[in-house]
């Protein structure tokens, strides 16, 4: 069975489209040095880095608010290098690559159990569990094949509540795979009703499923511990104000630029310093 419907993609694309059209303009006006575009373009990335900053230990607001204002004016600082919405998310996950945990250890049972991730898991914790960007946003911004997703999330899944998929047969793991995008709602109403039908007596697909649907209950309040509020938002915008006007953009040479709008993979150095 496909992993990825062709039905529910079809279904989708157009308001993903829309939505990424919109973020790509705003894009290109910040590109020219128009803070009120960045700023827009900013606020749509506050609740991920505020989430992505707190699974690596920045508990305290301030502290959070401090590391996402940073990594943003690096953002504004090298925008004209980036020409499409793949290419800034791609920027914020390397920048994010190279910020290290805050403490290793937690009080906070929660908290705990993220630290112990790696920076690809908790990209795709914070930006599809949280976030809920689409499946191709995903590929694009950690590089990671279409074909190899499914088996990453189910993964990331079974690491967030103790399951141990290595230890099932391989026609078990698949089929916990395939509940996996079940749950994700990747699938149509036709093939949800064959592998429900299908794993009524798989026990470990059934424990996957009942372990995950209670843990993501807890995944929903945390996050809404994690979002910012409007008076934050406004506050980090405003200091992001301040602080971008301190710093040019960095222009790239005309070569760079054409090699960019076939992929992007033309970045001065200094950006990852």
């Amino acid at each position: 069975m496909a992993l990825f419907s062709k039905t529910y993609e079809a279904t989708h694309l157009s308001s993903i489209t829309a939505s990424r059209n919109a973020t790509r303009k705003l894009i290109r006006k910040a590109s020219k040095g128009k803070f009120h575009a960045f700023s827009q373009l900013s606020v749509q990335y506050l609740d991920f880095l505020s989430g992505y900053f707190y699974t690596i230990g920045y508990v305290d607001i301030e502290q959070r608010s401090e590391e996402i204002i940073k990594l943003l004016v690096k953002c504004w600082r090298y925008l004209p290098y980036t020409k499409r919405v793949s290419d800034f998310e791609r920027f914020i996950y390397t920048q994010l690559e190279k910020a290290p945990p805050l403490t290793k250890s937690s009080n906070l049972p929660q908290l705990e159990k993220l630290l112990q991730l790696d920076h690809l898991n908790r990209f795709l914790l914070v930006s599809r569990f949280f976030e809920k960007w689409s499946y191709k946003a995903l590929c694009l911004s950690t590089r990671v094949e279409k074909r190899d997703l499914p088996n990453v999330l189910m993964h990331l899944k079974s690491k967030l509540i103790g399951f141990r998929p290595n230890m099932l047969k391989t026609d078990e793991k698949a089929r916990v795979t395939l509940v996996s995008e079940l749950l994700e709602g990747r699938l149509t109403k036709k093939e949800t009703h064959l592998i429900e039908k299908e794993i009524t007596s798989e026990y470990h697909s059934l424990q996957f499923k009942a372990d995950w649907l209670e843990y993501r209950c807890e995944l929903v309040e945390l996050n809404q511990t994690i979002k910012l509020s409007e008076i934050t938002t406004s506050q980090i915008i405003e200091r992001l104000s301040h602080n971008v006007r301190q710093h040019q953009m960095e222009k790239p040479k005309l070569i760079i630029n054409l090699a960019n709008h076939i992929s992007f993979k033309r970045i001065p150095a200094e950006a990852y310093l």
